[in-house]
């Protein structure tokens, strides 16, 4: 019996390190993306989730998040969102290719109650751009581990793209995803 594989996956390209950013293979017509909260880039360090250490829900930056609201960052139809919030896939509307950005807080253990996180959407729901997504309690969120206020962001797309690994993140204002610059 002959099996044939058709194609390679997705997921095979493979990031490398350029300076201060790490650099994927987007459609144009979405970037840039903004970022989702206030907060600092962070790297991804032993504390960080198995999810974000292995990158397997894609490849991306963490912002320790200082806010207490997570927008969208671009208009999306709510693919997956945890009971909790703590988890969600936003896949990008009216692009060609597709495009999906995965939020996760924490190590994403909290399935079903996360006294922190107020949710404001659902699965299915169509947002746009700067709407809301999650209210946040930074008291109760700093009262846990510190990973738990830690917001990786993950992206699935055909493109290359840059994102910082370090510096401040402004909602909706400092950009976290973008088009790979040709060196001269």
């Amino acid at each position: 019996m002959w099996i044939q594989l058709q194609g390679l996956p997705r997921f095979a390209n493979i990031p490398f390190y350029s300076g201060t950013k790490r650099v994927m293979t987007l459609p144009t017509e979405l970037l840039p993306i903004t970022s989702p909260a206030n907060g600092r880039f962070c790297t991804v360090d032993e504390h960080a989730s198995a999810f974000s250490r292995n990158q397997l829900f894609g490849q991306g930056p963490m912002i320790d998040v200082t806010s207490n609201q997570i927008v969208a960052p671009f208009n999306a139809t709510v693919k997956t969102i945890s009971s909790s919030g703590d988890f969600m896939q936003l896949m990008a509307m009216g692009v060609s290719a597709a495009v999906t950005l995965t939020l996760m807080f924490g190590h994403g253990e909290h399935f079903q109650v996360h006294q922190a996180l107020s949710r404001h959407v659902r699965d299915g729901d169509t947002v746009n751009k700067g709407q809301s997504l999650l209210t946040l309690n930074q008291a109760l969120l700093r009262a846990g581990e510190p990973h738990q206020s830690r917001l990786s962001l993950f992206i699935q797309c055909p493109a290359t793209l840059t994102w910082p690994t370090s510096g401040t993140a402004t909602a909706l204002d400092s950009i976290v995803f973008e088009e790979e610059q040709d060196k001269l």
